[in-house]
């Protein structure tokens, strides 16, 4: 085997160095001083500048895709199913996880230091990037020949060979999964927007596109629970027009009530979410209001609020975003339900006041669209 340094302009050869196989994705130390080869059951540290060997270790079995974690350490699994953490410069052990499958793909590391190794026992490991110890594992019904890839949010996503990709949270939980309709082999990435890029086999050779498109919806019923409905209805709630649904406060029996309650509900492409936003356009025409913003939570069986402020006197759009949101979906009709209310921090004649709602928007991250 060889690994060669091209000239990026010319194509010409700078230096050809020799080693056993070398077949696996290579990569480079933090400090860019050497290239990081898999070669047989070595790894391989090659001076970038001049193509010297910098040192080389014989790890007993045929060893993956190598990567350099952000404290320096060259990681990688080998067929024997042990992961090393080896020292950039001296190539000796930091630490060594055994026993964990059979790996084939590079590393991939979070920002809290995690490592994340798949292997073809079907399963893919959280490390400890300082020690090496498991902190969870997640098993699918296929193996993986890839390694994991981690998204601009710190979530982690994997394939395995059935074509199932999955995402999940740092912490192991799964967020989502779709089934692909084919096998998958070569290389598996993302780019910043979170579209996946995935190599195909099984007679569909080339690469699949899966793209996580933003779920915009708009409300599809609403409810004046309190208040008086001055003008508007749900046509002047569906966008941000200068249209609006006009509401005048409505008599109350005690101060936990709010005199303007406005219910909105839109039915969601799915109850399984990694992020939810609700935009709220509004205004009111007299000063010392308060805005209150609730959601519908499924768990509990009640409103919860998620946002409260000042009411704006001038048109102006509240982005709340929710953590958890499926708790705010209804898991078999796929609703949602956002409800905004007002009162008055201060004395303000109920003959004198009124809210106006341009538009609510639900955005839901994420659907699934393969181009």
């Amino acid at each position: 085997g060889h690994v060669v340094r091209y000239d990026a302009v010319t194509g010409a050869t700078i230096w050809d160095t020799v080693t056993s196989a070398s077949y696996r994705t290579v990569c480079f130390t933090r400090d860019d001083v050497n290239v990081i080869v898999s070669n047989g059951p070595n790894v391989t540290a090659i001076n970038f500048l001049t193509g010297a060997v910098s040192w080389t270790r014989n790890l007993g079995s045929t060893v993956g895709a190598p990567g350099c974690a952000a404290d320096g350490s060259v990681i990688v699994g080998t067929s024997g199913g042990s992961v090393f953490a080896l020292d950039p410069i001296l190539g000796v052990n930091r630490w060594v996880a055994p026993a964990l499958g059979p790996v084939s793909g590079a590393p991939a590391f979070g920002t809290a230091g995690q490592v994340y190794v798949s292997s073809t026992n079907q399963k893919v490991f959280a490390l400890d990037g300082s020690s090496g110890t498991t902190t969870w594992s997640f098993t699918t019904q296929s193996q993986f020949l890839n390694g994991p890839v981690v998204g601009h949010d710190n979530s982690v996503y994997l394939i395995n060979v059935n074509g199932e990709i999955f995402k999940l949270r740092p912490d192991g939980s799964q967020i989502w999964s779709v089934d692909l309709p084919c096998n998958t082999r070569g290389n598996f990435s993302i780019d910043p927007e979170g579209t996946i890029y995935v190599g195909l086999s099984d007679g569909l050779n080339g690469l699949l596109i899966v793209k996580q498109v933003l779920d915009d919806h708009s409300p599809e019923s609403t409810l004046l629970v309190r208040g008086k409905n001055v003008s508007g209805g749900l046509p002047e709630l569906q966008s941000v027009d200068g249209q609006y649904f006009v509401a005048n406060p409505g008599p109350v029996t005690s101060q936990n009530e709010f005199p303007i309650q406005l219910n909105c509900s839109t039915t969601l492409a799915s109850d399984k979410l990694d992020r939810l936003t609700v935009n709220i356009t509004t205004s009111v025409d007299s000063p010392g209001l308060i805005q209150v913003i609730s959601l519908y939570n499924v768990t509990i069986g009640n409103y919860e609020i998620v946002d409260v402020r000042s009411a704006p006197l001038v048109d102006a759009t509240t982005s709340v975003n929710v953590n958890s949101p499926s708790r705010f979906v209804d898991s078999f009709q796929k609703t949602s339900t956002v409800k905004i209310s007002y009162f008055p921090s201060t004395f303000v004649p109920t003959s004198v006041w009124k809210a106006k709602i341009d538009a609510v928007k639900w955005l839901a991250t994420p659907s699934f669209a393969i181009p």
